[in-house]
This record gives C-alpha cells, structure tokens and sequence, in this order.
C-alpha cells in the first residue's frame, strides 16, 4: 500500500510540474498587450495641429499583427493595421483606412498609436478613443483623450498702457495718424499675431519711444 501511494504522488507530482511548464510556456508565447494615454486631455487651437499620445507594449511573442482604431462620437477616424517583423513593427506592410472627412488631415504613429490631427477647427473637439486589438486572442485595450480646441484670435490689437490714450484703433498700418505738427506722439497701431506678443511687445515699445522723442523734436523746431 505505501508503494502504491508512493506512486500516486509521484504521478501527481509529475503532472502537477507538466501544468506549471504548460502555464509557463502559455505566457510566454501569447502576447500581452498594454495600452494607456500619456495625456487625459490636449488643448490644440484652430488651423493648427494637436497630437494626442498614447503607447503601447506587447509582451511575449508579438502576434501576427494589431488592429489600431482611433475614434471620436462614435465615428472612425482611421484605422491601422500594425504587422511586426522579427519582433519589431513592420510600417511598410501597415494598412491604413481614412474617412475622407479625414484624409491628408490625420496620421497615426504605428509604433506607439499616437494620433495627429492636423489644421484643426472647433468641430474636432471632442473625446478621442483608441482601441488596440489582438489579433491572436481577439482581446481589446481602450485608451481616452479629450481635445479641447481654442479659437484662434489670429489678429490682435496690442499697445502699451502708457500709450493707450494716445492711440487711435486702425486696420491698416498706412493709416497711422501723424500729428508732429501738435507736437502729440506719433500714432501708432500695429496689428500683432497671437504667437509673437511678447517679442513684438518689446519693438513696439521702442518704436513708441522713438516716435515720442521725434514729436517733441518736431514741437521745438516750431
């Protein structure tokens, strides 16, 4: 009886490290996908373009290929089917599909998912989903990215407060108002771009100054 016994537990034993390898090897050969969005939300403005990030890591051996899917109210912004060579991502064996609401104005990065939306409007705000798919196991990862889009000002009027009284608004710069005669500053209105405020700031200070010291030029001569 102790023999028999013996022998049992030796079988079970057998079996119970057969299960353990078969596990082990299981883990190791299936892919493992993990997704997640370096940013929850992106602020983009208008004509311009807004990347919103995201990467994922494949453990194990890489599956035939992923399915990357981006998209946003229920509809597709593209599609990119990701193939990998010796454990690497292939880009020239990649499909990709377009809505034509999209074409030439959006690009997926294959190697990491990250999206690019390029000359942006307001009607591209919204929350973004990309979706990762095994193709071996038919599993999903899901990763969400809001994007938010300012209104581009474009033009703006800009003066410094110690001007302001003494400049009228205008919209073109051959417009200026010159009343050296009166012995009053130069009136200057310089239409600025949003981007370059603080550098512009600084010249139109000085063209200021300039014009100021002129007109009081101006006033002693008469």
């Amino acid at each position: 009886m102790e023999t028999m016994a013996g022998r049992y537990a030796v079988g079970f034993g057998k079996y119970s490290l057969q299960c353990i390898a078969y596990c082990i090897l299981i883990s190791v050969v299936c892919a493992s996908v993990h997704l997640k969005a370096n940013q929850e939300q992106v602020t983009g403005m208008e004509s311009q373009s807004a990347l919103l990030p995201a990467v994922y890591n494949v453990t194990g051996s890489p599956p035939s290929f992923l399915v990357l899917t981006w998209t946003s109210s229920n509809s597709t912004v593209i599609v990119n089917t990701v193939r990998f060579t010796a454990g690497r991502v292939a880009i020239k064996e990649n499909k990709e599909f377009v809505p034509l609401h999209y074409k030439e104005r959006v690009h997926i990065y294959p190697a990491n998912g990250s999206l690019l939306l390029r000359n942006i409007t307001q009607e591209d705000a919204g929350v973004y989903t990309l979706t990762v798919k095994d193709s071996s196991t038919g599993m999903e990862q899901t990763a969400a990215v809001k994007l938010t889009i300012l209104p581009n000002e474009g033009l703006v009027e800009f003066f410094p407060d110690s001007y302001r009284d003494n400049v009228s608004t205008v919209t073109n710069l051959s417009a200026c108002n010159h009343t050296l005669s009166q012995g009053n500053p130069v009136v200057l209105a310089i239409v600025l771009r949003t981007s370059s405020l603080g550098i512009s700031a600084l010249i139109l200070t000085s063209i200021c100054l300039i014009a100021k010291a002129m007109s009081y030029r101006e006033a002693d001569l008469f």
